[in-house]
């Protein structure tokens, strides 16, 4: 009997073993509802966990018995703990909701530190932006989109053409003549980082770059380095910072599979208030007549803008092993803009493999592809919106032939015949582009205190632009080109950009006592890159159906070159670690680059940083408030530079036919043998801390930029024997500017979470010194002479006579008129003779100094997210020279008709032949609602045997909130000498788009 009872006693404890507490569930991000995978899910106290798979799930066995705490744990998030009480041979499930985390101390950067490093470590700011968690959150089709109102202090200018590229500006205007734009790399590869290519019609139109190429899905994080203190490794070139794309890795585990489809429509809301100007004229008989372009139009049945096709359709496989893993990615996206001209259709690939060759060497290759084909339309000068915005009721064919009969006076149909639909849809300029970057890196650790890392690889890009106008046979065509202008033209450029980088890295670790541990890294890098070019051109076409330039009758001066930059840099970088948490750093590195000759002319560029994580000190944790969870104190100190184009330091010369068609060379460019780099010196300030529960985070920076000897590209007169321009050291610019980035969990309740992020910077810019010439405190630039660099004034700021007060008399005539003195009293702006004699007085600054950023994000339930993004930028104008020609040069404003309505200061404008412009710039200040979306992961009922299906509903641009009267207040030239100016840009297109993502 005593046998029989342990028997049964033995076969029971088998039985409950058989059946143990299991623990199940699923982790997925709290804003987004996107599975996290290899989230670390442990019962406290015990060693039994496992990690998440990629769709989330996970499966823990053998719970212990009783109530026990359920945590889940992975970098960048917040830990999310639980309790839980499991009974004997029972189940239970238990879904987790991690949130990001305002900044992760123990995330690693792998932007600007040698091999990598965690963030506490970091003296500076180091900018992530979670690209992969924005992707499920909004339809962002390219990287600005990723960027634009997610890193404060980076600043984004450009046009509302699809297959346009912005213009970035980190940290505000720090180089009179050079590209602002910062660094770009792409998994540590350095990639062309041109801010315009193609050809443009006039001063806008073919504005293209790389952010604009590239595919979001494809995208991990991006991270951006702000400045000198931050980006010293990086060398000359690097002052005007660093950004660096980070693609999507495989991770180990099973094969994962994601599909996504995207339609939607781009389209102009509200085009009436936008473009839609109602013109007057006064005819002959004395009555005012009035149009309104775009109402005639659609009165006819007809639309100038229409609406345009979005589609997206991507792929992605990933997977692996523990030693290998996987990513292949594959999109497809055609996007048609609001004129039906105006498209791109863009094709992404890109493979990524990571591999342990052994115990102690570890490879990665990463391979990306684009091919891009688009189409931009004219923008601004003799655009269609220009069409409209300057249509004339004198131009009508009513009125036309009345008073100037004649062929051709039926045909103008109320528009300029530079500026007719006709005439615009007649001309194309087209880009194919394909683009190849990649990258190998090898690491070793051939001991347990070395490690080692060379990264080799390459982007190559190569460019087909063409701009073309066949052989015209529509009469309102032909009378708006004229008989020659209407026989066509092709231009045709065919560039190759070559950049190759080469980063060698050792980085050796030592703890000479329990508490100090330290971390010394050197490294060489070199960076090359070659541009060649060939284009030709060819006009007047002998009749329809000719599209080679070697058919057209007269054939311009076909032009080849190839141009190349080399940049050979070395460092050294010394880390100091005080129990963890208190880290300093100090390091050098020297360059020299092709741009200044043959000569070796080493240029060194040192950085200084702290990081103390004052919050795991023990005497802090017992003085601290309670609601202080993290806080780190930092400061940095570094330079960088930036080099001119290549060549500029060198006199170069072009060759010509001499007599006898003998060979001969005439004088090209002067070149300044005295030219050196830019050299951009900063010192950042700041704090990271985690409030209330780790509630709140605040990241906040200070920052204070010097660069010496910015360089200036001046004219030169042609009695010195050359023409063209000069590169000059020329001045000092400091920026000062605050950084402040909030993130909040408002509600964490299991039904509702509502996160909410803010991100706040400003800048204030000035010029301490120009040098170029011996008394120079001002250069002045730009059309009506009303941009400048001025002493003691930010660079690009508008200045002019401002006018104060005046009185319009009964005829409609400006008198007794005032403007400022500069030193807030008033003087007349005329003399006796009608001479402007008030000073040139700061109108305002060109680039905005204030920018902000709000974004909301609420979690309904488990299934639901509606997230939304307002940007805005304050306090800068621009110049609305829409306004100027409709009411100086045209005549067709209200006020023009009836004068007896004029504003008085406006017309002191009007009368001024552009001695006063006061009245053009205007505040351009917004707040846009740039994102609005509403995303809902589908019921099991509804996935069609996936393991995860997400519908979304998203809109792009759909409010603005600003006083600016000129179109669209981000849009703008963007490249020329009339750039921050205003006249008839296409505004930004609303969107409206539809998503559906699987995952197998």
């Amino acid at each position: 009997m005593r046998s029989l009872i342990v028997l049964l006693l033995l076969t029971g404890c088998l039985a409950v073993d058989a059946a143990a507490q299991t623990v199940s569930g699923r982790v997925t991000e709290a804003a987004t509802g996107r599975p996290i995978g290899l989230a670390q899910i442990s019962i406290v106290g015990t060693a039994v966990g496992g990690l998440s798979s990629e769709d989330g799930g996970y499966v823990i066995q053998n719970v212990p018995l009783g109530t026990q705490t359920l945590r889940a744990e992975l970098i960048g998030y917040a830990t999310v703990s639980v309790e839980i009480t499991v009974a004997a041979g029972g189940t239970l499930t238990h879904n987790f909701r991690m949130s990001s985390q305002a900044f992760a101390l123990d995330e690693l950067v792998v932007t600007g530190i040698p091999g990598g490093t965690r963030r506490r470590a970091v003296g500076n700011a180091v900018e992530t932006v979670d690209a992969a968690a924005i992707t499920q959150l909004a339809p962002v089709a390219d990287v600005q989109s990723v960027l634009r109102g997610r890193s404060p202090g980076v600043n984004m200018m450009g046009g509302g053409q699809v297959g346009q590229a912005p213009r970035i500006r980190i940290r505000g205007a720090s180089t009179l003549s050079l590209s602002g734009q910062p660094l770009i790399y792409i998994d540590g590869v350095r990639v062309n980082n041109n801010e315009t290519s193609g050809y443009s019609f006039g001063n806008n139109g073919g504005v293209r770059g790389v952010l604009s190429t590239l595919d979001p899905e494809q995208i991990e994080k991006v991270e951006v380095l702000k400045g000198p203190a931050a980006a010293t490794l990086y060398g000359t070139e690097a002052s005007r910072g660093v950004v660096n794309i980070i693609t999507k890795r495989g991770r180990e585990g099973a094969v994962q599979v994601e599909l996504m489809m995207r339609e939607g429509v781009n389209f102009m809301a509200n085009p009436m208030g936008k473009v839609g100007y109602l013109n007057y004229w006064t005819d002959p008989s004395g009555q005012v007549q009035t149009l309104n372009q775009l109402q005639r139009f659609a009165d006819r049945g007809q639309d100038l803008y229409t609406n345009g096709a979005v589609r997206n359709y991507s792929a992605t496989l990933s997977g692996g092993s523990q030693d290998t893993q996987y990513f292949f990615a594959g999109t497809y996206q055609s996007e048609t803009g609001v004129l039906s001209h105006n498209w791109q259709k863009r094709l992404n690939l890109r493979t990524n493999f990571d591999t342990r060759i052994s115990d102690k060497v570890g490879a990665s290759l990463n391979m990306g592809y684009t091919r891009t084909s688009d189409r931009l339309v004219t923008d601004g000068f003799s655009s269609i919106t220009e069409g409209v915005e300057f249509a004339s009721p004198r131009l009508l064919p009513e009125f036309r032939c009345a008073t100037n009969p004649g062929f051709g006076c039926d045909l103008y149909d109320g528009f300029n015949s530079y500026s007719s639909p006709a005439r615009e849809r007649s001309r194309s300029s087209n880009q194919e582009l394909n683009r190849f970057t990649g990258g190998l890196t090898f690491t070793a650790d051939p001991f347990n205190w070395l490690s080692v890392g060379l990264t080799t690889g390459i982007d190559y890009t190569g460019e087909l632009n063409v701009a073309f106008r066949e052989f015209q046979t529509s009469d309102t065509t032909i009378f708006t080109l004229g008989k020659n202008g209407a026989k066509g033209f092709r231009n045709e450029g065919r560039f190759s950009h070559f950049l190759t980088t080469t980063d060698l890295s050792a980085t050796a670790t030592a703890d000479p006592t329990p508490n100090l541990s330290a971390s010394t890294s050197v490294g060489v890098q070199y960076y090359t890159s070659t541009t060649s070019y060939l284009t030709a051109s060819g006009q007047q076409f002998a009749g329809p159906g000719l599209s080679t330039i070697t058919a057209a009758a007269i054939q311009g001066t076909p032009d080849n070159n190839r141009i190349g930059n080399n940049t050979l840099g070395s460092y050294a970088q010394e880390t100091l670690a005080w129990q963890n948490r208190l880290f300093l750093t100090a390091a050098v590195r020297v360059d020299n680059n092709s741009a200044f000759g043959n000569e070796i002319n080493l240029v060194t560029y040192p950085k200084a940083a702290l990081s103390w994580v004052i919050n795991e000190e023990g005497w802090f944790e017992d003085a601290a408030p309670s609601w202080v969870n993290t806080l780190r104190l930092r400061a940095a100190w570094g330079e960088s530079g930036e080099q001119p184009a290549s060549f500029s330091a060198l006199r170069t010369w072009s060759p010509v036919s001499g007599p006898n068609s003998t060979a001969g060379v005439t004088p090209n460019t002067v070149g300044n043998p005295d030219l050196t780099a830019e050299v951009g010196r900063e010192t950042e300030l700041g704090f990271d801390a985690e409030l209330f529960s780790s509630r709140l985070g605040v990241v906040f920076s200070y920052y204070h930029k010097l660069t010496k000897g910015a360089i200036l590209q001046r004219d030169l007169p042609p009695s010195g024997g050359f023409t063209g321009s000069q590169f000059v050291n020329a001045g000092e610019i400091v920026n000062n500017g605050l950084e402040l980035a909030l993130n909040a969990n408002v509600v964490d309740g299991s039904s509702l979470r509502w996160d909410v992020g803010f991100n706040l910077s400003y800048n204030n810019a000035e010029i301490l010194q120009l040098s170029g010439e011996q008394g120079d405190t001002t250069i002045v630039f730009n059309s009506w002479q009303s941009l400048e660099h001025r002493v003691g004034h930010a660079p690009f700021s508008w200045f002019g006579r401002d006018v104060i007060s005046a009185d319009v008399d009964a005829n409609g005539n400006a008198t007794n008129a005032l403007c400022s003195d500069g030193a807030g009293g008033t003087t007349p702006c005329f003399d006796g003779n009608g001479n402007t004699i008030a000073p040139r007085v700061d109108l305002g600054r060109a680039i905005a100094p204030w920018e902000a950023s709000l974004s909301m994000a609420f979690a309904i339930g488990e299934s639901l997210t509606i997230h939304g993004l307002f940007t805005s930028e304050q306090g800068h104008k621009r110049f609305d020279n829409t306004e100027r020609q409709r009411c100086r040069l045209y005549r067709l404003c209200r006020e023009n008709a009836f004068p007896g309505e004029w504003d008085p200061e406006m017309k002191v404008t009007v009368d001024s032949s552009d001695q006063i412009i006061d009245a053009w710039v205007n505040d351009v200040s917004f707040i846009r609602l740039k994102e609005i979306s509403v995303t809902y992961e589908l019921p099991e009922r509804l996935r069609f045997g996936t393991s995860r299906a997400v519908l979304q509903i998203a809109g792009r641009n759909l409010l603005t909130f600003s006083d600016w009267t000129a179109g669209d207040p981000e849009t703008m030239f963007s490249s020329g000498g009339r750039a921050f100016m205003a006249q008839n840009n296409l505004p930004m297109p609303q969107q409206i788009v539809t998503t559906i993502r699987f995952t197998f």
